[in-house]
Order: C-alpha cells, then sequence, then structure tokens
C-alpha cells in the first residue's frame, strides 16, 4: 500500500469529545512518517537516547523516586483528578520508562530504531509517546485514528469487572494508557467497548 493510499483513508487523527471534557487542558502531538528503516542500526537514534537516559538520570536523583519527579506527578494527579485512575495501579507508559531508568541508571537495552527513538522522545519530555504501523492497521480498517476511552476504562467507569485487553498491537498489560487508548475500528455495543487496535507501550 503506497503512503498516498494511506494518507487519503486514515489520513486524520481524532480526539473523542469525552476525552477533550475529561481533559480539557490536553495537548496531542501527531507526526505522519514514511519510508521508514526499523531494521538497520541507527547511530542518531541511539546517541539521543543514550544522551537522552544520562541527562534524566541525572535529573530523576534529585528525587525520591520517579513519580515524585514533577513531569510525572502532573500526569499522576491529573488523571486521578478527571478519571479517577490509580496512579499506582495503571502507571503512565513513561512512569515505567523513568522507573527503569531509576533502576538501570542508562539507557534502556534498544529494541528497533523506532521504538528506541520514541522511548527517547518520551522520556526527554517527560509524556507519553508511541507508534503504529499505519500499513498494519489498515488491514484492520480503515477508520480514522481516534483517542478515546478505551474498553478498560469505559468497563471502570461502569463499574464492570472484565479485564482489559488491548488487542493487536501489545500484550495487554496494565497501563494508564488504556485508558486512553487509540483505536481503529468501529465502536463496539455496551460501555463503549472498542473492536479495532489500540495502542500501548
Amino acid at each position: 500500500m503506497t503512503p498516498q493510499t494511506i494518507k487519503q483513508k486514515m489520513g486524520r487523527f481524532l480526539i473523542a469529545q469525552k476525552v477533550t471534557k475529561l481533559l480539557p487542558k490536553m495537548q496531542v502531538v501527531v507526526v505522519t512518517a514514511y519510508n521508514l528503516d526499523n531494521h538497520s542500526e541507527n547511530r542518531s537514534v541511539d546517541a539521543f537516547a543514550s544522551d537522552t537516559a544520562s541527562a534524566t538520570v541525572s535529573d530523576l536523583s534529585a528525587y525520591p523516586n520517579a513519580q515524585s519527579h514533577p513531569r510525572i506527578a502532573l500526569y499522576r494527579d491529573t488523571l486521578k483528578a478527571a478519571c479517577n485512575l490509580s496512579p499506582k495501579k495503571f502507571p503512565q507508559s513513561h512512569e515505567s520508562l523513568y522507573r527503569r531508568l531509576v533502576k538501570e541508571k542508562r539507557a534502556l537495552p534498544p529494541i528497533n530504531p523506532l521504538v528506541d527513538f520514541y522511548n527517547a522522545v518520551s522520556v526527554k519530555h517527560g509524556v507519553t509517546a508511541g507508534a503504529f504501523d499505519l500499513a498494519e492497521l489498515q488491514t484492520h480498517s480503515t477508520s480514522p485514528l481516534e483517542l478515546r476511552l478505551s474498553a478498560a476504562a469505559a468497563a471502570r467507569r461502569a463499574a464492570c469487572a472484565r479485564p482489559a485487553r488491548l488487542a493487536g498491537l501489545c500484550p495487554g498489560r496494565d497501563s494508564a494508557d488504556e485508558a486512553l487508548g487509540v483505536a481503529a475500528g468501529r465502536r463496539g455495543a455496551g460501555h463503549g467497548e472498542d473492536t479495532g487496535s489500540h495502542y500501548c507501550e
């Protein structure tokens, strides 16, 4: 599938109204990149990840733990107030990265250039970050990507006991990112269940 075809069919990124009401000050940055080499070693990405890790480890040394860092505390406090999410049970993905840096005190083991890059961006700026293969998503749905309450969040808000599992792109671990899932696919029935793929780091 050509980049032009993907752009025509999935060229928009939507944010559900329920999300904007819960988090009216949230800022979202979307970047679409084509023709990436995600297999060969990328020394620029390696250097960026290493330098970012070193600077962040030094920065974190001023705090008793990762969750005390202002960037992490802001997410924890905001999601707790807006969505009543337990920051302990559902930590943000970048909080998990900070915790690993506190423990390992060095750049995280490489996965592939794209993952290494967005993990480094996440660490450097103290935000959640991730990526989708649009061509792969296209095989499941031609709907635009949308940031909306995931089945996990909807189920919790409706006091349902059914556990969440994010389909396709990750093994379904507990994370606050599950509560604000990015999905491509039609809306399912019952508690706003999503039938498309979700993002989770």
